[in-house]
This record gives C-alpha cells, structure tokens and sequence, in this order.
C-alpha cells in the first residue's frame, strides 16, 4: 500500500511540473483602430493599372457621397488620371487629365462634415478642400497611412476645420492601391508636379456600382462606298466614303483625288479638338487655289459632323464647296443643318476608320502656329505631307475633269469653334 501511494505521489509531482513547465497564452492584441463599417452606394474606380471599388458612406456623409455622386454620374472623371502620388501619405484625383491638363478646380457649397464618426484612417477616402470649409471641389483622396492630423481637432467649431472622410477602399482593391502608392514619381505635370506619376495613371471611368450603363455614343450609321487613303509625312489615313448617303460630295472629292490635286498638299489647320483641315495649301506654305465647284449641299443625309467624321467646308453660298475637306476632332454637332434648312450645316461624306485613328490623334496633337495659310496660328509649326490621295474600291464612275478657274484664297469654313 505504502508503495502504491508513493508513485501515486510521483504522478502528481510529475504533472504538476508539467503544468509548471507549460509557457503562458500571449494575451489577445487589441485590433487596430478603424472606421465602423459603412453603408451606402459603391463607386468602381476603373484605372490603367486596375480597378478600384470605393464603400461610401451616406448615412455619415450623406453630402459628401452627394457630391462625389453628382461628378460621377456627370462623367467629370472619366479620362483624369491620379496626379498625386504622395507615397505613404495619399494618393489624389480629380480634377488633372490624363494628358496632364487641368479639368479646372471648381468648388461647389458642399457643407464639411469632418465631424461625422469617420476618421482619416488607413485606406478610408476624404474630400480635400481650400481655405473655405465648405468649398469641396471634385478632387478627393485615399490615405495611405493613419492621418488622424487631418481630422477634426477636439474642441475645434463643429465642421470648421478637419477633412471629411466619405468612403473606404474595398479589402479587395487593396493591392492596386498599393501598387500606385509605390509607383515612380516627377512626372512634372499638375499642382504636384514632383508627385506626379512618371507613367500617367490613367482613370478611364468611374462609375456607380448598380447604376444601369450609360447610353452608347452617338454615332454615324455604317457607311457603303470606296475609301480614301490619304499618305502623309506622319503615317497613313484611310477615310470610308459613304457614297449612297453623300454622292455627289464623294464623287467631288474623288474627282479632286484623281486629279493629283491634293499630292505635295498639307494639312495646313490642326485646330486642336475641333478640326484638322486640308486640301488647298501646299507643304511650302502657298496656297493650290480655293476653287467652289456648284457642289449641292447633302448635309441633311442623316450623317452627323461627329468626332472621326469628314465632311466638306464651303463658302458663304451653301453650293460651294472647294477641293478641302476637314476631319472632326470632337462632337461639332453646331456644324449640322439646322431645323431642315437645306442651305445650314456642312455635308458630312465618310469617316477615319478605326485604325487610323491613331495618327490622327497624333496630328491633333501636334505643335502649332506655323504662321501660314489662312489659319496661320492653327498651321502645324512642322508642316505635315500629303504625299498623295488614292481611291481605293471605287465603284463610282470617274468624274469628268474640273475646269473652274483658281479664285483667291479665302477661309473655308468652318472658320471659328462654335462653342
């Protein structure tokens, strides 16, 4: 017995120091400090680099998310870029193009609410703002730190001072985040030129998460006739001639191509998001002859003067349309027949195929003020070749020959932008 409950005294001993032995569970760590989770709409940010989906919060900054919703819907941002790279401190968008130019900072009366709960945490996004509190702009930014120095201060007048948080970056969107947050800086465009990405950040849309899609770009209907290709000093251009709706204005243009008049041409008006223009100035800077022909005027065909459409300028007299004929760099919708007149608007013939349409952004972007022809500011300070003009797939009989005497050089319209 005496033996028995010895070792049942060493069994105790030996689980007692095996307890004894046993290290301590490290206490629980406090979750680091956050936002209250947030309810409310969701904006897709869609980036060159990828996507980011923003949590807004209308319950606590219900004219905040108001605001940012108004420039959203609007499609303010769409073609911005994130102009501000501030690494580990924030990232800004809004109001600087992708092309480095600003959108203009306009702020509207939107009541601060930096006083609302949320704080200027990690990954949570605010509205910066100018010296007038209540004077948000369409800018706002993600923090990429704690930034609890830009939150209201205690005992400060209730929303006077502080910036207000609307939004959080979605847990999934956290590695593009990142990825911006670390890219290469000194792009040397924008209010922060240093901070400026070196590769632009492009933001091709922002839009509402569940908002239906936006309606479809006007466009012109599809287009049956031969095509133009116009050989230039910075790379080819084909235009689709539409020669059911447009006839006789492809049939003028197609008799000036086989000509020979528009080689050793120029495009002698790039008049930057409005219009390129050719057909009546020479590379060395004179003029080839403005000649109207008694073309009818066809701009009530149903073809819009829309962004890549071509269409004939003329004189004063609707039937007096000259050898050029212009490109149009952005909607000119002014440029239509209106209400019916038949003697309004310019007859739109064809339009740049889609790909073309990179050497034509080329030359729309090109530098200007050559000081020639009769848009001199406008004239390429490079002059642009036309080489030649060839039709290609042409099914319309060949035109007979003009005969029509040179006039003097005058400005073709369109002269001046209509807005």
């Amino acid at each position: 017995m005496r033996r028995y409950a010895l070792a049942a005294a060493g069994l105790l001993l030996t689980f007692s120091a095996a307890l004894a032995q046993t290290p301590e569970a490290p206490a629980p760590t406090a979750p680091a400090p956050g936002n209250p989770p947030m309810t409310g709409p969701q904006l897709l940010i869609q980036t060159s680099v990828g996507d980011i989906t923003l949590q807004l919060d209308d319950e606590r900054a219900p004219k905040s998310v108001a605001h940012i919703l108004k420039q959203t819907r609007a499609g303010f941002y769409n073609g911005t870029s994130i102009y501000r790279v501030d690494k580990n401190f924030v990232l800004q968008m809004g109001s600087w193009g992708a092309d480095g130019k600003g959108r203009g900072w306009n702020p509207e009366p939107v009541p601060l609410e930096a006083n609302n709960g949320l704080k200027n945490f990690k990954f949570s996004v605010a509205l910066p703002r100018g010296e007038n509190p209540n004077g948000a702009g369409p800018d706002f930014f993600i923090n990429m730190r704690d930034n609890l120095a830009l939150d209201q201060k205690p005992g400060d007048t209730t929303n006077a001072t502080g910036f207000a948080v609307f939004g959080q970056v979605t847990e999934a969107s956290l590695p593009v985040v990142q990825t911006i947050n670390d890219a290469p800086v000194g792009g040397g465009y924008g209010p922060f030129a240093a901070l400026a990405p070196q590769t632009p950040i492009v933001i091709r849309r922002i839009s509402v998460v569940g908002d239906p899609p936006p309606p479809p770009p006007p466009s012109n209907p599809s287009m049956t006739g031969p095509q133009l290709v116009i050989a230039t000093s910075l790379g080819d251009i084909v235009v689709q001639m539409d020669s059911v709706r447009a006839p006789v204005s492809v049939a003028h243009i197609m008799g000036m191509a086989r000509s020979g008049h528009y080689e050793g041409s120029a495009i002698y008006r790039v008049e930057k998001d409005f219009v390129i223009q050719m057909g009546s100035w020479s590379a060395d800077g004179k003029g080839k002859g403005w000649v109207p022909r008694p073309i009818k005027l066809e701009a009530g065909n149903g073809l819009k003067n829309l962004k890549f459409a071509v269409a004939l300028p003329r004189g004063d007299r609707p039937t007096s349309a000259g050898p050029d004929f212009y490109i149009n760099m952005r909607d000119n919708t002014g440029l239509d027949q209106k209400g019916g007149d038949a003697s309004t608007g310019f007859a739109v013939f064809g339009e740049v195929m889609d790909a073309s349409r990179a050497v034509v952004q080329a030359i729309n972007g090109t530098a200007v003020n050559g000081g020639y022809g009769p848009f001199g500011p406008s004239a390429p300070a490079k002059p642009i070749l036309i080489r030649r003009i060839t039709v290609v797939g042409a099914g319309a009989p060949r035109p007979a020959a003009a005969t029509a005497k040179p006039v003097a050089q005058s400005k073709p319209a369109p002269a001046q932008r209509t807005n």
